[in-house]
């Protein structure tokens, strides 16, 4: 797999050797998230050179970095959510939306974990603990901006409760980071996104001190995740993202015919330093070997074009936050041009 860090080249599409040929590369910006397992599997496993070029992960243990590097264009694009893709464009980014990227189908995508010693077992019980003095004791960790903190917004406020962010969240650029600290007894809690909510309960299980999973967002139509390119990739070399949508749906149809450990063995492996940044396999905390045995990879839908209703709502909630002036319409922040490759698995 392509070594993540250093520096990164300027300018899009750069072409590098591959496969004893030239090959175009797109660097892609990816997230600790499970949503990246399909780009790191088709990477690890030499998918996409059959489809015609290379793709290089990157990835950013900032989010404020993955921000820069798509509005400078060192990165071709990104892996991303609408929240961010939203704030990103207000801020005259040269970006559009050409599909969502994951959605969930047979397993969660976030969880809100308590710890054991709050002794809370339902959200208006953990709203209750929040607000104190002590942001550690009482505030739910997660990352700010994105649609983490948009679903669980939504989330606290389908129990009838106003959310106030002030007292209620404390902002973490890294989502393992606080995972790793609830598993030590430091945080309260946290809203989590897979797979840290899943390794986060399965190496405390293992550890004798189960956290608590207060919600798993299950009664929540959650917004997809997303695919985004530079403008300009879009206009001169669009033949370059046709292929990628090609080697990625590829690399879900080769993964959803394989068995489970095989696909655990492999698609994790591959993705292991998205999800455990500068840890190599030997070096994670105890409990993780239990987290690789039993984590379920989830199924991985075929890319769509993203709906105008998703893209609203998420919209009209940033700008609500005060995190926009205001929301870029849907026709500027979303092409069609790919829609003939969307939709439709490799046979």
């Amino acid at each position: 797999m392509t070594a993540l860090g250093g520096t990164l080249a300027t300018g899009p599409f750069l072409r590098v050797p591959g496969r004893g040929q030239s090959l175009p590369t797109l660097k892609l910006s990816l997230p600790p998230m499970i949503d990246a397992v399909p780009v790191a599997f088709g990477d690890d496993q030499e998918i996409f050179p059959d489809h015609g070029l290379n793709v290089e992960p990157v990835a950013f243990s900032q989010i404020s970095a993955r921000n820069t590097s798509l509005l400078t264009g060192s990165v071709d694009g990104a892996l991303i959510d609408i929240s961010s893709v939203v704030q990103l464009l207000a801020n005259d980014a040269s970006l559009r939306i050409t599909s969502t990227a994951y959605e969930s189908v047979d397993q969660r995508r976030y969880a809100i974990i308590a710890q054991p010693w709050a002794n809370v077992d339902e959200l208006p019980a953990l709203i209750n603990l929040l607000g104190g003095q002590s942001p550690r004791d009482s505030t739910i960790g997660l990352t700010r901006r994105t649609d983490v903190e948009f679903e669980t917004d939504r989330l606290i406020r389908s129990i009838e409760t106003e959310v106030n962010e002030s007292s209620f969240y404390a902002d973490f650029n890294d989502a393992l980071q606080l995972a790793t600290l609830i598993a030590a007894g430091s945080w309260l809690a946290g809203s989590l996104p897979e797979p840290a909510g899943s390794y986060l309960e399965i190496i405390t299980e293992s550890n004798g001190t189960p956290v608590q999973t207060i919600s798993n967002f299950g009664d929540q139509d959650l917004v997809p995740s997303i695919f985004i390119f530079q403008n300009e990739l879009i206009e001169s070399n669009p033949d370059a993202i046709e292929a990628f949508y090609d080697g990625y749906r590829a690399s879900i149809a080769e993964m959803a015919g394989m068995e489970r450990e095989a696909v655990v063995d492999i698609a994790l492996d591959a993705a292991l330093q998205f999800f455990f940044p500068s840890l190599k396999k030997d070096e994670l905390p105890q409990g993780s070997d239990d987290f690789f045995a039993n984590y379920l990879i989830p199924t991985f839908p075929t890319p769509r074009q993203l709906a105008a209703e998703e893209y609203g709502r998420v919209a009209e909630w940033a700008q609500s936050k005060a995190y926009v002036e205001s929301s870029p319409p849907f026709d500027v922040a979303v092409t069609d041009r790919f829609s003939g490759v969307l939709g439709s698995d490799e046979s």
